[in-house]
Parts: C-alpha cells; sequence; structure tokens
C-alpha cells in the first residue's frame, strides 16, 4: 500500500524527471550545456526516490546500490557551468569528477561479490562503510558545489547567472547540512515531517533550474538580436551645432541615431552628460518643448524599435521578453505594461497584426 507521502514525493519526482527531459528534446531548451544540467536533475530524481523507498525492489534500486551516482549530481552541475562560460575542463578535472563514482561503485561490486561468498563478511563490510553513504556524497558534492562557485565568481559571466549559481549553490548546501542535520537530532522529530523534504527539494530545483535556463536562454536570444540588428556607432552631434534645430528636436534626432535607450541603465544624467548639459537643464527642455517626461520620452523610443521588431521576420524566432530588453526594458513586465499603455494591446497581439 503507498503511503500519501510517498505519492506526495513520486510527484516531486516526476516533476523533477519531466523538466530534465524537458531540458534534453525541448528545441527552445536544448543545447549542450543543459545536458549537464538534465543529467544532473535526473541524478536527483533518482536520489530522492532511492531515499524515500520509492525504487524498492526494482532493478533501478539494484542498479543505484552498485552505482553510486550520488557523487555524480554536483559533478555534470560542475560541468554544466564551466560549459556554460565556454571554459575548457582539463582532463585531470574530470579525473577528479568522476574519481569517486568510479572507485565506490568498485566496492560495492566487491562487496555484492564477496556476499556471493560469505554472508557474514558482506554484513561486516556494510557496518564498516555504512557512514559513507551519507557524508561521503554530502562532502564530495559540497567541495564541487564550493569550486564551480568560486569558478563563476571569477569569470566575467553576466550578473544574472553569477546571482543564479549563487542561489542554488546556497540552496545546495542547505539541503545537504539538513541531511546532516537530521542525522543527529532525527529522535528529536516525527520521522514523517522528514518525508515532505524530498519533494521540496523537488520543488526547490525546478523552480530555480527553470528560472536560471529561461533567464540565461533571454540573455542568449537578446544577444543574437543584437548582432542581426548590428546597429553601428554613430557619431554624437553637439547641440550648439545644430541651430536649425529645436533643442528637443535636436534630443529627439540623437536618440534616434545613436539609440541609447536600448542602454537598460540610460538616464538622465548619461544624457546630460552627452549634451554638456544639467540634468535639470534636460528635464526642462523636454517638458517645455516636447511636452513630455523624461521616462516616457526613452520608453517611447524603445516602444518604437519593439514595434519595427515585432513585424521584422527576422526577429519572428525570439521571444517577446528577449526583443523586450533588447530595446532597453530591464524586465518582461515593464516591457509589457508599457507597451500596453503606448500601443493599446500587448506586444504579442501587435506581433499578430
Amino acid at each position: 500500500m503507498i503511503e500519501a507521502e510517498q505519492i506526495f514525493i513520486f510527484v516531486g519526482v516526476i516533476l523533477v524527471v519531466f523538466f530534465a527531459i524537458l531540458l534534453y528534446a525541448s528545441k527552445k531548451y536544448k543545447s549542450y550545456p543543459n545536458k549537464f544540467l538534465a543529467t544532473s536533475l535526473l541524478i536527483l530524481s533518482l536520489l530522492i526516490a532511492r531515499i524515500h523507498g520509492l525504487l524498492e525492489g526494482t532493478f533501478i534500486e539494484e542498479f543505484l546500490e552498485l552505482f553510486r551516482i550520488e557523487y555524480l549530481f554536483a559533478s555534470f552541475l560542475y560541468m554544466y557551468v564551466c560549459f556554460t562560460l565556454k571554459k575548457s575542463i582539463e582532463p585531470l578535472t574530470y579525473i577528479f569528477l568522476a574519481g569517486p563514482f568510479v572507485l565506490f561503485s568498485m566496492v560495492y561490486t566487491a562487496i555484492l561479490m564477496a556476499e556471493l561468498f560469505s554472508y557474514n563478511t558482506y554484513e561486516n563490510l556494510i557496518e564498516q562503510i555504512e557512514p559513507l553513504e551519507l557524508y561521503g556524497p554530502i562532502l564530495f558534492n559540497s567541495l564541487i558545489i564550493v569550486l564551480f562557485t568560486l569558478k563563476v565568481k571569477r569569470s566575467d559571466s553576466e550578473g544574472a547567472f553569477k546571482k543564479w549559481v549563487y542561489i542554488i549553490s546556497i540552496g545546495l548546501i542547505i539541503v545537504m547540512l539538513s541531511f546532516l542535520i537530521l542525522e543527529f537530532i532525527e529522535v528529536w522529530f516525527n520521522a514523517d515531517f522528514w518525508e515532505y523534504l524530498g519533494m521540496g527539494i523537488s520543488l526547490f530545483f525546478i523552480g530555480l533550474t527553470y528560472l536560471g535556463v529561461q533567464r540565461l536562454q533571454v540573455e542568449h536570444e537578446r544577444k543574437t538580436i543584437k548582432k542581426i540588428y548590428d546597429t553601428k556607432k554613430k557619431t554624437v552631434s553637439i547641440l550648439k551645432n545644430q541651430g536649425n534645430l529645436t533643442r528637443f528636436d535636436h534630443i529627439k534626432q540623437l536618440m534616434k541615431e545613436n539609440e541609447y535607450f536600448r542602454n537598460p541603465d540610460f538616464n538622465r544624467e548619461s544624457l546630460a552628460s552627452v549634451l554638456g548639459l544639467s540634468a535639470s537643464s534636460i528635464t526642462r527642455i523636454l517638458k517645455e518643448e516636447g511636452q513630455i517626461g523624461f521616462n516616457d520620452f526613452v520608453n517611447r523610443h524603445r516602444i518604437a524599435l519593439a514595434k519595427n521588431m515585432l513585424k521584422d521576420e527576422r526577429f519572428d524566432i525570439f521571444s517577446l521578453e528577449a526583443i523586450g530588453k533588447e530595446v532597453g526594458f530591464k524586465s518582461r513586465s515593464t516591457f509589457y505594461e508599457t507597451f500596453k499603455k503606448e500601443v493599446g494591446i500587448s506586444p504579442g497581439a501587435f506581433k499578430k497584426l
């Protein structure tokens, strides 16, 4: 009879497996680094299922008794990080990452062989190495997590990727510490309480991996859009040399030609620096001659470029979020809200027109 807790854990395992398959097969997320992330997720699902007895009496359980895949979980995450950063992995590093898996798989295979000849010998060996079943993988995986976190910290990767790696690293350490703490204080708690830990781990990784992969995908699309659009740098004209234009018209011309607005951090001070004016002067010119505030002025240019991209067949394969970020919006929600305010309909609806 399957208990309610096991059903709860089973749902979590299925969710992890489903997302791993999505990373393997989806055209949107399919990439070489994501294969390592997907493999790590599959290992996680098997470990959770094994810990909570979902594989009891099956061939998979016997397989996992011999092949200690718990030593590979963080190793695949390490490879995912390296290939995402486009960093090569030395042969000795591969040996280090796979060494414990190979070593302990051989040890447990030897123990199984010993069982065939002497049951007592088998029991004694199991008792001697039993502490390694918990502490070994936790210590090794923790070391790998620290190593790939340091690698990311020292890299020139984008802030979004770094932040995601930091969060997932801290989360992993907390999860593994939870297992260690449980060993010492489990007598103080109802064991059923910890049955939900597997589901919690599953949801934790689904959430983080989805957010991380989605964010990286958007960044990759944004960079590709930038290459296709191939904006050329133009020489900035000086405000006082354009006597035939009003100050407001000249600012509009500069914005259109140089597309400063594509920088999400572009602000009044940035424009003032380009024109050699004060920020207050920029605000006054926009208000008096253009009857518009600075933020609305900048966003209007962003929306105009977004509309052009949404109607350009070259950008059909890219997500709306990637287009929104490339024209200068920091988030998907801000892009949608501003677009609907300016155009009257959502970006998706506009694209279908």
